[in-house]
């Protein structure tokens, strides 16, 4: 498969809603990786600030949207090549990342991946508090 064409998923949840069951669920497909949380979302952001500070500067005759296009187009490569690297050691196709706070950047997200499959995962919002409950239980 062409790297530059690999698919990726995002499953959108909140914590305690069953994310880590479906990512074992899902990793077990002979294409797909799901690793845990990756914070893609907030690694995304980093970058964008990082490449605005530095090299996008660099562009001094490019425009604001030249300077975010190329933003875009660094950062994509940045993360790819380490989902890239991940799914081939995986000898898999597909990346799904799971991490909760990806929903505070799925704009970000839709602009870098705008190929990208979501699954959105919904657990009732008392299933949720009952869950979280328990596990302070335990700490």
């Amino acid at each position: 498969m062409n790297k530059s064409s690999c698919s990726m998923v995002f499953i959108l949840s909140c914590e305690r809603s069953g994310s880590t069951m479906l990512r074992y669920i899902i990793d077990t497909h002979s294409k797909i990786a799901c690793p845990g949380h990756l914070y893609l979302g907030s690694l995304c952001e980093s970058l964008n600030r990082t490449l605005m500070g530095s090299v996008a500067q660099t562009l001094a005759e490019a425009n604001k949207e030249a300077q975010q296009d190329f933003i875009v187009i660094e950062t994509r490569k940045i993360i790819h090549n380490i989902m890239d690297s991940y799914i081939e050691a995986k000898g898999k196709q597909i990346w799904c990342e799971k991490t909760p706070m990806n929903l505070d950047h799925l704009s970000l997200l839709e602009t870098h991946f705008p190929e990208a499959k979501y699954i959105c995962l919904y657990r009732h919002c008392m299933d949720v508090v009952n869950s979280s409950i328990n596990l302070s239980k335990f700490r």
